[in-house]
């Protein structure tokens, strides 16, 4: 089954698809020992006269992520994509890919387990709200790191 996506989703859909398909091709730099803090993406540091190259990046990234998808609609193999993402980014960027696929996959399992453990929470009489919000705060601390639970409790709707 595929659904359309339009409007705003699409557009954050592609810009998404962007930015991972240049994290593969062009990952974060480490920090050397003399810096506190890691060296710009090379997204950031493009200068005007690498604007194009930096467009293009962006819309080789958009291809792929519309190609994989086109892929996978008509029944593709983990194989078929890999060969799709080598021949795109190379091996070392099919890899980044694959983990990417990984940590989306993890995070979607953990939010999923958590919407069935606020629900099962919320039902119980003996919690109050107060003590509903200590525990799924626990949990987040468990499943996520601390750069990513921002997103996982607006995902669950938590403020």
């Amino acid at each position: 089954m595929t659904r359309r996506v339009t409007g705003a989703l699409a557009v954050a859909v592609v810009a998404a698809a962007a930015w991972v398909a240049l994290y593969a091709l062009h990952p974060p730099v480490a920090p050397t020992p003399a810096r506190s803090e890691p060296a710009p993406s090379p997204a950031v540091v493009v200068g005007a006269e690498n604007m194009g190259a930096a467009r293009d990046a962006a819309l080789a990234a958009v291809k792929l992520f519309q190609d994989e998808q086109t892929l996978r609609d008509r029944g593709a193999s983990p194989e078929d994509i890999r060969a799709l993402r080598e021949e795109r980014v190379g091996a070392q960027g099919a890899d980044r890919l694959e983990e990417r696929d990984r940590e989306r996959a993890r995070s979607t399992a953990a939010l999923e387990t958590l919407r069935a453990e606020r629900a099962e929470l919320e039902r119980n009489p003996s919690l109050d709200p107060v003590q509903v919000r200590q525990i799924l705060e626990r949990r987040l601390a468990e499943l996520f790191p601390e750069e990513q639970r921002a997103a996982a409790r607006s995902a669950l709707g938590l403020r």
